[in-house]
């Protein structure tokens, strides 16, 4: 059975460049803001704690990391374990460097950069576990991915954050919600009792 992988897409995102570097063509960008607010995912907001996926871009090459297009496994550009796909982590976040093959279809996409119809990064990493915190900042409910296990970073020409959310994060939401109605009742009767008890030492 597949992995089941969240994908995600920040915006406002910092545009794609392409580098001629030492005889290798190079497409690097902001794969993940940290700290950044997504869009509404469906009655929450998320963002991303930093360095969440360090473990995952300093492992022993366990997992190969998987650079793309569009998430198409069949448009793979680099790969961890093959050196054409690096990771930095840095104050601002994770950036990726892909080194394009000199083939037709590395060509392309480097034209599609240029030209903008690629201009994007989005990743993907695996639900199984997942570190994350929720939390309620006002009438928002916001989760924070605090580690994960990183498996791919794609060229995106998608518009915005939003992505379909797996029913599994939405489950974990709403067991969120249902310890913050549970948290407010067992709060609400304290705040009864001591009523009570003051109305009697009156």
């Amino acid at each position: 059975m597949s992995e089941k992988l969240e994908k995600r897409i920040w915006l406002p995102r910092e545009e794609l460049r392409v580098v001629e570097r030492d005889g290798n063509t190079t497409i690097e960008g902001l794969a993940v803001p940290y700290g950044q607010l997504s869009e509404d995912l469906g009655g929450f907001r998320e963002r991303v704690a930093p360095d969440a996926f360090g473990d995952s871009i300093r492992s022993d090459g366990s997992h190969d990391l998987i650079g793309d297009v569009e998430h198409d496994r069949r448009m793979i550009l680099g790969r961890s374990s093959k050196g054409t796909l690096d990771f930095r982590s840095e104050a601002d976040g994770l950036f990726a460097t892909i080194t394009v093959p000199q083939t037709t279809r590395g060509k392309d996409v480097v034209e599609d950069v240029r030209n903008g119809n690629l201009d994007g990064m989005s990743v993907a990493w695996a639900w199984d576990g997942v570190k994350d915190d929720w939390t309620v900042d006002g009438d928002e409910t916001i989760r924070e991915i605090q580690a994960a296990k990183l498996r791919a970073v794609t060229l995106t020409s998608s518009p915005a954050y939003r992505q379909t959310v797996d029913s599994l994060v939405m489950r974990s939401l709403e067991e969120f919600q249902q310890t913050q109605s549970e948290d407010w009742r067992e709060e609400n009767d304290k705040l009864r009792r001591r009523l009570a008890l003051a109305r009697m030492l009156d």
